[in-house]
């Protein structure tokens, strides 16, 4: 073999090609320009160019195909050298905001891949916080809110999990759909669990979390709980829970500052033990529609307060289908100045 040349006289059949595209596979064409530098960033071929018989013939522009898998392969010789795609080699992804705050844009993450429904959402804190803008379908399988970090869903915009973390991000807070140390405002439709069993917790909130104005929340197919708060959440729209699948002991466990302000329409269903268990040194405040088991059975209750839970006035609760008590106040203050 001439050592500028290496040259191949085998063709690929039609056949052979078509079963590779059938199979997946993305053709790409690329100049020799391109070679040189995946050469430069790493790859090692040996110093050779491709003919079509002649050794005095001038290098031709390779043909190459790129697998799902991040191989190139050359059609014109079947040589393969690895082709590094950043996108599938993590499925985690995390928020760095180097360009904007719009979360559709690749490069405001690391690896530079908007996440997908398969990928692990961290977001730290940094100068730009991530927007789900009025126009974006967001998806993950998990995401992490860190300490200081922010995340807001605009109107109009859209954020799908169906998933949980991996036993990697899990730490002391278990499985969870979505975990909330820093700050979430939502003003558009969060979706968890509509399709795939959401983990052990759907939201689980240490910091400050707001379901505000025209927001949607729904979740479903949790295995314990829908809503664990050690921090301070907000509801003033939409909180549906329970409503398409079994979200397993509670709909909501509350050990901080739960509000269900005017505006607010709560509604949980399809509960194993209680829909609401109000647990010290939480104060759980219900200014709004709270409805509890008016499409499913919740279980043994409807609400456990163990600490201080108040209806005040614009609060109007309902609760159907409970095996033993509609409200067991089990040594705590529960204070009613509104409609049950």
């Amino acid at each position: 073999m001439n050592k500028k040349h290496f040259t191949s006289n085998a063709k690929r059949t039609a056949a052979e090609t078509a079963s590779i595209n059938k199979g997946g596979w993305m053709a790409v064409k690329l100049p020799w320009m391109a070679v040189l530098m995946v050469l430069l960033v790493g790859f090692s071929w040996p110093q050779m160019a491709f003919g079509n018989g002649n050794t005095d013939e001038k290098p031709h522009t390779p043909n190459l195909i790129l697998s799902k898998r991040g191989t190139a392969v050359c059609l014109d010789n079947n040589y393969t050298l690895p082709f590094a795609n950043p996108c599938l080699s993590t499925d985690q992804r995390t928020w760095t905001g180097a360009i904007s705050t719009d979360w559709n844009t690749s490069d405001n993450w690391s690896p530079a891949c908007v996440p997908t429904a398969d990928d692990h959402v961290l977001i730290p804190d940094m100068t730009n916080d991530p927007v789900i803008g009025s126009t974006v379908v967001a998806v993950a399988k998990s995401v992490w809110v860190q300490t200081d970090g922010s995340l807001t869903i605009q109107s109009w915009g859209s954020l799908d999990i169906e998933g949980f973390a991996p036993p990697s991000m899990q730490s002391a807070d278990q499985s969870y759909s979505l975990l909330n140390k820093g700050s979430l405002q939502n003003n558009g439709d969060l979706t968890i669990g509509a399709v795939n069993e959401a983990g052990r917790y759907g939201i689980y909130n240490e910091g400050n979390f707001e379901n505000s104005n025209g927001g949607q929340i729904s979740i479903n197919r949790t295995t314990t709980r829908a809503v664990v708060n050690h921090g301070a959440f907000t509801n003033a729209a939409s909180l549906n829970i329970g409503a398409l699948g079994s979200v397993g002991w509670y709909g909501i466990e509350n050990f901080a500052t739960f509000l269900n302000n005017a505006g607010g329409n709560l509604s949980i269903n399809r509960t194993t033990n209680s829909a609401i268990e109000n647990n010290l040194p939480g104060t759980f405040t219900n200014a709004a529609s709270l409805t509890i088991g008016d499409l499913a059975a919740v279980g043994q209750s409807g609400i456990v307060n163990s600490a201080t839970f108040n209806n005040i006035t614009g609060g109007d609760i309902s609760i159907d289908r409970t095996i033993s008590y509609a409200i067991n106040n089990n040594s705590g203050i529960f204070t009613n100045t509104a409609i049950i």
